[in-house]
């Protein structure tokens, strides 16, 4: 099934194979927008998810296109668009630190730009045909912990995971 085919069972709104709305964040339980993060990465091996965000987070805006997904997060203590999330094929981890990885499957890698007044930072998960990487960007004076409350929310789940609640939920079709 394509990008296409999978708005239209979906009732998505088709734009140039690309999506952009107020959707939800990518879900761990109904798989409907994991199933389009999944073919925006079709080469990924696991694919995004996320449970019921934390307390004063809300996501801003879904992106969702042949490129990948952007997840853009809004919070009532870090600031307007204070966590950006991407699902891409590959990403260039640069000068990031490795460090142990609390996603299975998943290399991660930490870069730190900033602390105070504001913290800004990135955090990389690398894996088969994919990566997972979020930007950090909040107002001063909330704190770096922020970050932590959110990605504790990110788990993945494998493609075959995802296909089975998709031909639960929906249709029976591999994605």
């Amino acid at each position: 099934m394509t990008l296409v085919g999978l708005f239209v069972v979906l009732g998505l709104p088709v734009t140039a194979c690309s999506i952009e709305d107020a959707q939800s964040a990518p879900d761990c339980i109904e798989g409907d927008t994991s199933a389009l993060a999944a073919q925006s990465v079709p080469t990924a091996q696991l694919v995004p998810c996320f449970d019921t965000l934390p307390d004063g987070w809300e996501v801003d805006i879904v992106r969702i296109d042949q490129d990948g997904t952007e997840v853009r997060f809004d919070s009532d203590r870090a600031g307007d668009t204070a966590a950006v999330f991407h699902y891409t094929s590959a990403c260039d981890v640069g000068e990031a630190v490795s460090t142990l990885s609390e996603l299975a499957g998943t290399d991660r890698f930490d870069l730190i730009e900033q602390i105070a007044p504001s913290f800004r930072a990135r955090r990389y998960y690398v894996f088969e045909g994919g990566c997972i990487w979020w930007e950090f960007d909040f107002d001063e004076d909330a704190t770096a912990a922020l970050s932590i409350e959110l990605g504790e929310r990110l788990s993945t789940i494998t493609r075959r995971q995802l296909n089975e609640i998709f031909r639960e939920n929906f249709i029976d079709e591999p994605l």
